[in-house]
């Protein structure tokens, strides 16, 4: 860790205040609050975001994209979830969490309806059923929110985790692509950060994609926290002592200077050779020392009571979040949910309910979290969009030699909430050309259906196309040497970059 790294973090100012927007960037109109001509209950400045990434294939089968509910035979199936057939997993569970479990026939109800795709209406799944609940005051989350249909041809799960968290090109990394918190720190100056599961290989990975600042600069690499990891939190969460921090600091430096690569005939690099978890923890540690209010929002990771499903690592780290954005620590988290009783990248279960029902409640677990913080106020989707990702779908075989789900990665949706949204009526975004010959496993695994629609005809939503708009909405511009090019979005060739920026966010956003 250099020490410009450490003094940036260490610095209350530069981290935690109101910092001024980096000049590397040009000022759009969008980027002072006037996003594609809106301006939400008063929002005057860049939108913050919370993404939810979830790791291993999120199907859109019961979640997000539910089309014909009354008509497609596998989809008619989740009508047969009970919500009983999950009390194994709730036993003890208190009452609000029972509240929550939904009527599993919920989603065929037109309330449950988010638009119309070429096979007809498209409904959210039983484990979204939280985003239509209404909110206090009556509204609900599902009329802030958009589903887009996407896709691509990579293979599970690195190529496809990379490239839904990077964007760029589908086929190749390089050492400009970069989550886009990196882009977003350096924008606001305020750090960014990915909270994730270490015991799930699938989460690790999107968090360490997630991490990479590109060419941004180390600086700005988001500081990654294993939210399951109890001795890293316990660490963070320590009250600060000036004599055992300078202790440990001269050590550390001490350390740090004698991890460097030796070279024969010449000085020692300044390359430095150390673990990437170590540099998030001195990130963290750093970042600790310079902000109470850092403590106080981390606290959520505390846990004294188990995993379960009401009460567990993921909804922690998104409580956290939310802490973090709302108090000003920060314009960019990102929770990396890799499932808690089985990952969403099982193979084992024995059928299609088995599988279902346990994507339900990882998905019911992180709806029902977002719900509850926008309506205790700590999430503000007015100043804040919320990014529902995935790396691809998943399709379900009720027998034979593959039980359980596996992956369906050219067709599957995300979704956008709060922001710029204003209105999630009729908003679907593209097309999932599903017919009932999907439902088939042997035809939906070898030659699922493309997404469909763009701004160019005949070309899919790309998550380039997705993450620009997100850029947007950060106040970011999307199309710079750092960032992305025009070619890597779905744009017509004679569009200026501000033009192209423009386009895709209304596209994204409505």
């Amino acid at each position: 860790m250099t020490t410009s790294r450490r003094e940036l973090l260490r610095g209350a100012a530069a981290v935690f205040g109101v910092g001024a927007a980096s000049s590397f960037l040009p000022t759009p109109a969008w980027a002072n609050g006037e996003l594609i001509g809106r301006n939400i209950a008063g929002k005057s400045g860049p939108y913050k975001v919370l993404e939810i990434f979830f790791s291993g294939g999120l199907s859109h089968r019961e979640s997000l994209w539910v089309e014909q509910p009354d008509e497609q035979p596998l989809v008619r199936q989740l009508a047969q979830l009970d919500p009983q057939s999950m009390s194994v997993f709730t036993q003890n569970a208190p009452a609000d969490w029972l509240d929550w479990l939904p009527e599993m026939g919920a989603f065929q109800e037109t309330t449950s309806r988010v638009g119309f795709g070429s096979t007809g209406s498209i409904h959210l799944g039983p484990g979204c059923e939280p985003l239509v609940r209404p909110l206090d005051g009556g509204t609900r989350l599902i009329d802030r929110l958009r589903v887009i249909a996407t896709g691509h041809g990579l293979a599970p799960h690195q190529p496809a985790q990379r490239y839904m968290v990077q964007g760029g090109t589908n086929t190749t990394a390089n050492s400009r692509t970069a989550g886009i918190g990196a882009a977003i720190a350096r924008s606001t100056n305020l750090g960014s950060y990915v909270f994730y599961d270490s015991s799930k290989g699938s989460s690790s990975r999107v968090a360490e994609f997630s991490s990479k600042p590109g060419r941004h600069g180390g600086t700005f690499a988001p500081t990654a926290i294993p939210f399951d990891d109890p001795t890293v939190v316990e660490h963070l969460l320590k009250a600060r002592y000036a004599n055992r921090d300078a202790m440990r600091n001269h050590y550390s430096a001490a350390y740090e200077s004698r991890l460097v690569f030796g070279m024969t005939g010449t000085p020692a690099s300044s390359q430095v050779a150390r673990a990437r978890s170590f540099e998030a923890y001195e990130d963290a540690l750093a970042a600790a020392q310079s902000s109470p209010n850092y403590v106080d929002a981390l606290s959520y990771l505390t846990n004294s009571g188990g995993n379960t499903s009401w009460s567990n690592g993921t909804r922690r780290a998104i409580q956290a979040s939310c802490a973090m954005l709302s108090q000003g620590l920060s314009n960019y988290c990102c929770v990396c949910d890799g499932g808690q009783d089985w990952p969403y990248d099982t193979h084992t279960t024995n059928s299609f309910l088995d599988h279902a029902g346990i994507t339900t409640r990882h998905v019911l677990n992180v709806m029902r979290t977002l719900h509850e913080q926008v309506n205790e106020g700590t999430l503000d989707l007015s100043d804040t969009v919320v990014v529902l990702n995935t790396e691809f779908g998943r399709n379900f075989n009720e027998d034979g030699e593959t039980p359980g789900s596996n992956h369906s990665w050219k067709g599957f949706a995300v979704g956008v909430l709060g922001g710029p949204v204003t209105e999630g009526d009729g908003a679907v975004v593209g097309d999932l050309p599903f017919t009932s010959a999907d439902d088939d496993f042997e035809v939906e695994y070898s030659n699922p259906a493309l997404a469909q629609g763009g701004l160019v005809s005949g070309q899919p939503i790309s998550s380039t196309d997705i993450r620009s708009a997100v850029l947007v909405a950060a106040g970011v511009h999307p199309f710079q040497e750092d960032v992305y090019k025009t070619q890597e979005a779905n744009l017509p060739e004679l569009t200026s970059p501000d033009d192209g920026a423009d386009q895709l966010a209304k596209l994204i956003f409505g």
